[in-house]
């Protein structure tokens, strides 16, 4: 009897996993990884998915364009305070 053989997970840059970090929702993480060119069974392996979720979320972002970018949480930046002489 052979035993299965699996991949190993890929990497993410430090960027990609603040990015994902960001995020609330695993389709908004599947998005993300779909848009950065990650294929579908690389992302089921990372986010610890069945391929076909990550399939139908692909599947179910083409049909509806408008909800194809995901977003992230939005840091608000304070403002820069004038220097003091």
């Amino acid at each position: 009897m052979t035993t299965k053989q699996t991949k190993p997970i890929l990497p993410t840059t430090k960027t990609q996993q603040a990015v994902l970090d960001g995020f609330d929702t695993t389709s908004a993480r599947i998005k993300f990884l779909t848009s950065e060119g990650w294929a579908t069974a690389d992302i089921a392996r990372k986010l610890g998915l069945i391929y076909q979720h990550v399939h139908n979320e692909q599947a179910r972002h083409a049909k509806n364009p408008r909800e194809a970018q995901p977003k992230a949480k939005v840091v608000k930046a304070t403002k820069p305070t004038k220097p003091t002489k």
